[in-house]
């Protein structure tokens, strides 16, 4: 386990699925809170996590829906 800054993971999830949520017309939402501290764990297991769940969110969501990333 190490020491995982979510600010920078949610971030780079955010410029990843934008590009999918677009071509769905999905709009994706991120709302992050100002101090957002950090977490221990697996960084690749946290990212796919994430990962997982926003693009499922995303498409198995209808037309002109809204998805709400990680906060």
């Amino acid at each position: 386990l190490e020491y995982v800054e979510l600010l920078p993971l949610v971030m780079d999830l955010q410029q990843m699925l934008t590009g999918l949520a677009q071509d769905r017309q999905v709009a994706l939402h991120f709302d992050i809170e100002p101090g957002l501290e950090g977490l221990y764990g697996d960084p690749g297991r946290l990212r796919q996590i994430f990962i997982n769940l926003v693009t499922n969110a995303i498409k198995f969501n209808r037309q002109g829906g809204e998805v709400y990333g990680p906060r």
